[in-house]
């Protein structure tokens, strides 16, 4: 996952098919590797970049992906996450993203 680190902060995709910041996809890889730690402080870098590009669906979809992230070890910070998420994506009719932070309540 290090190689990574030096082109997170990038984000890439093609005219019709933008994607999230690097740091985004880190943070996935994290998650599935179970390192929660690593993965919160992707995701809140990921955030940042969203914020920045002003990508309100991107920032969503990554507050999503933390919350899932940190449910088991802090449930709090989670459901205000994957509630913000919701919030946002039902304002941008976005169904995945709703679908995915409701999954985990």
């Amino acid at each position: 996952i290090s190689a990574f680190q030096p082109v997170s902060e990038l984000v890439c995709g093609v005219p019709w098919t933008p994607l999230p910041a690097g740091h985004f996809f880190v943070g996935l890889m994290y998650t599935l590797l179970g390192d929660v730690p690593a993965a919160d402080e992707a995701f809140s870098a990921a955030m940042l970049v969203h914020e920045r590009l002003g990508a309100p669906a991107f920032l969503a979809l990554t507050k999503a992906a933390q919350g899932q992230a940190l449910a088991e070890v802090d449930p709090r910070r989670a459901r205000v996450l994957l509630a913000e998420a919701e919030n946002s994506a039902s304002t941008l009719d976005l169904t995945g993203i709703v679908n995915m932070a409701t999954a985990e309540r």
